[in-house]
């Protein structure tokens, strides 16, 4: 997979706290983005949490979310699923019946993005949440935090068109800066092939006396 050098959402929050509602808008709609792709792939994610939301250092830009750790991704569950072997997540993440080992389907994910959204606004990890409460992000997240699957929102499409409806503007945040500093060069190495170049002649040498004591 590529490289992405400006840390993750997690971190984000660890060393920021709370993030601006119109930040954290424009984080959520671009995970459902990136959910709506996996889904119609046929798979679903299980376990998005900040800790999977990567970042692309875009310093004084935007920021440019990449969703990552495609570990536990399953097929979308169909009628020829009848049980599944306990729950795959992460906790406090995971929709109540993802614990409780329920097949995989993109509403489980598009639960855990609401648990996302929630942390984002506030700041605190699920062990330590709390109620909504309000705020332009209220529309979205009630819909998405319901305990009913039947009754919660059906696509992450569904959710991105919501959240578009309640045009929250941006609002500037943290700057992601590039916390792996400079990759390696590309170009060859001509002092390091020159020693292994010096060294292959030694070996050669050697095998070359030895061979010829044997004679």
């Amino acid at each position: 997979m590529d490289l992405v050098g400006g840390g993750s959402v997690r971190d984000l929050l660890d060393e920021h706290g709370p993030l601006p509602v119109g930040y954290a808008a424009a984080l959520l709609e671009q995970l459902l983005s990136a959910l709506a792709a996996v889904h119609a792939a046929g798979l679903v994610h299980r376990d998005v949490k900040p800790a999977n939301l990567l970042l692309q250092p875009t310093v004084d830009q935007p920021p440019h979310l990449r969703l990552g750790d495609f570990g536990v991704a399953a097929p979308i569950a169909d009628a020829r699923y009848t049980t599944v072997p306990g729950a795959i997540g992460t906790e406090g993440y995971m929709a109540p019946e993802q614990a409780r080992g329920a097949p995989p389907d993109p509403s489980r994910d598009l639960y855990s993005v609401g648990r996302v959204g929630l942390q984002l606004i506030t700041g605190l990890t699920p062990e330590r949440r709390g109620a909504i409460g309000s705020g332009p992000l209220r529309p979205l997240l009630e819909r998405l935090l319901v305990v009913d699957p039947e009754q919660r929102l059906a696509t992450a499409d569904a959710a991105l068109r919501l959240l578009r409806r309640l045009d929250i503007a941006f609002e500037d945040g943290p700057q992601v800066t590039d916390r792996l500093g400079a990759q390696p060069s590309a170009e060859p190495d001509w002092a390091a092939r020159a020693v292994l170049a010096a060294c292959a002649s030694v070996v050669a040498l050697c095998v070359a006396v030895v061979v010829g004591v044997l004679l």
